[in-house]
């Protein structure tokens, strides 16, 4: 068994709830940060996997949509993932995904309802 010495131990790297929040403040910076990790901030369609795509914006407003070029079908970043049938904001989704790593040993499906504020059938 190997010693830790102070080249091995790695500080606690977990970010704060307040940090958290402060950085995923709006629901613009959840979107950018989804479609980085997703896309690598290139969008592929879901639907036929092209990167001919392109911004798209709705008449209704709706930001984060975009448009493949090759099917001319509509997608956000969504589609294709657990969030796809949800109406939760994406804002809510890191943080649910914040409160189950970061908890020692998890988080029940009742106490997230209430720290986010939503549903228990939701959570």
């Amino acid at each position: 068994m190997s010693k830790l010495t102070k080249s091995t131990y790695k500080p606690n790297t977990a970010m704060s709830e307040d940090t958290f929040r402060a950085k995923f403040s709006t629901e613009a910076k959840a979107r950018k940060f989804w479609e980085k990790m997703i896309w690598n901030g290139k969008p592929k369609c879901p639907h036929c996997g092209s990167i001919q795509t392109g911004a798209w914006n709705r008449s209704d407003g709706r930001k984060g949509w975009h448009r493949c070029y090759s099917c001319k079908k509509q997608f956000t970043i969504r589609m294709g993932t657990v969030m796809e049938c949800s109406r939760l904001p994406l804002r809510k989704w890191l943080l649910a995904m914040y409160y189950v790593c970061t908890d020692r040993k998890g988080i029940s499906s009742m106490a997230l309802s209430k720290k986010l504020g939503i549903g228990y059938r939701a959570a």
